[in-house]
């Protein structure tokens, strides 16, 4: 079949002093984590949009514990708060069928 000429998992909208730090796959293989920065000295927020639906979104520490469920807008926007000069990480995993 036809496959996009481009096609992106996901992009990020909001303050440009909030950067992407990592993106990987999940220390279970079933779904992706997402490490954003805050370089300002206030909070900040960062919208992400994922191409696919998502199933669930967890801000999580670095080892993947569970911290708190972030809310999934839309079925694939995730509002991200960040405190300042803080590293969030979110874990975030797709609906099966897609």
């Amino acid at each position: 079949g036809d496959l996009p000429l481009e096609q992106s998992l996901f992009c990020m909208e909001g303050d440009p002093e909030v950067a992407l730090s990592t993106i990987e796959r999940s220390a279970d293989r079933e779904g992706v984590v997402v490490r954003l920065w805050n370089a300002a000295a206030e909070k900040r927020e960062a919208r992400l949009f994922f191409e696919r639906p998502v199933r669930t979104a967890h801000r999580v520490r670095l080892d993947e514990t569970i911290e708190e469920p972030l809310r999934v807008v839309r079925g694939s926007e995730i509002p991200v708060k960040l405190d300042p000069k803080k590293i969030v990480t979110v874990r975030v995993t797709f609906d099966a069928g897609e």
